[in-house]
């Protein structure tokens, strides 16, 4: 887990723990209500840095300097919300993006993940996270209500990570 989504959730724990020993319930939910937004917020961000963070540290190793910039410009600078298919939360969903690859790394990531539960549930959860976030960023983000609980963030974060770091290392392996 990444020791600033760490912090973040301990965080929440711990004033969400103070308040309700305080009597302070209407606070605790108010609480609740905005780190369930700051969470999904962060997570999502967190993913797209990674993500974009390493298809242009492939390039740069596998490219001359002014191609890669130009992968830099053109196809990672605010094309992220394009890899994916958001509001479907499913394994498919990714085939988009994994098909930019080609079609070997996008047939070999998907028997992977055919064959590993955790990393299906991850995809699902990666794409939840996302949608999640483009919702509150597209629609009104102070009355938008995440779908789910904070622990429940929580979880989707702890199993979309799992995807993300596999992907990521499956982008490291490319040759």
């Amino acid at each position: 887990m990444d020791s600033r989504i760490l912090g973040l959730i301990n965080g929440y724990h711990e004033i969400h723990k103070y308040l309700i020993e305080n009597g302070q319930v209407s606070f605790a939910n108010d609480v609740d209500s905005y780190y369930k937004k700051i969470l999904v917020f962060s997570c999502a961000s967190l993913f797209e840095n990674l993500i974009c963070n390493s298809i242009y540290e492939k390039a740069k190793i596998v490219c001359p300097a002014p191609i890669a910039e130009f992968i830099r410009n053109k196809a990672i600078e605010r094309q992220y919300h394009t890899y994916f298919q958001w509001k479907e939360p499913k394994t498919s969903s990714i085939n988009v993006f994994l098909g930019l690859w080609g079609d070997d790394f996008k047939t070999s990531f998907l028997n992977v993940i055919k064959n590993d539960e955790k990393l299906s549930d991850g995809v699902k959860a990666f794409l939840i996270l996302g949608n999640e976030r483009n919702l509150m960023a597209h629609e009104n983000f102070i009355e938008y209500n995440p779908i789910s609980t904070f622990n429940e963030i929580k979880v989707l974060y702890e199993q979309a990570d799992y995807f993300v770091n596999t992907l990521l290392s499956k982008i490291e392996a490319i040759e």
